[in-house]
């Protein structure tokens, strides 16, 4: 199962060449589970603010995207402040992921040598092209 991670494999041949090393450590009929943004030249990835409290503090997150053809830039920027005032904690987060559509999951999938690729849109129901994320089962 990789969660929100397969992305960070950037262009087309990387994919291809990381799905077949999953491939590779996968029992016959081992199945890969995974989810990514769905690029679909649509979808907009636009900056959020969350507040929230946890434990004994209260925490801020800004995220931030900056799509520049086909690879996303996201950070985040979190502060943890005790509610006491004793403490704050400021972690900030730096990624790149690559974007691909449902299409080149699939044919990355295939050319990795899945046998069975399935795709599920937001809730797990039916792909739609749409959709913002989707969700991936491919089988050995």
């Amino acid at each position: 199962v990789v969660r929100q991670a397969i992305n960070y494999l950037i262009d087309y041949e990387g994919l291809v060449d990381g799905l077949r090393a999953m491939h590779a450590h996968l029992n016959e009929d081992g199945r890969l589970i995974f989810n990514a943004p769905n690029f679909n030249g649509n979808a907009e990835y636009g900056d959020r603010f969350l507040e929230y409290e946890q434990g004994d503090y209260n925490v801020k997150v800004q995220e931030m995207n900056v799509v520049d053809g086909r690879v996303i830039t996201h950070t985040q920027h979190c502060v943890l402040m005790k509610k006491d005032g004793s403490d704050i904690k400021k972690v900030y987060d730096l990624n790149r992921f690559g974007l691909f559509t449902a299409e080149e999951f699939t044919r990355a999938l295939q050319e990795a040598g899945f046998r069975d690729v399935k795709l599920l849109g937001k809730g797990l129901t039916d792909y739609v092209p749409e959709s913002k994320t989707l969700y991936c089962v491919a089988t050995k």
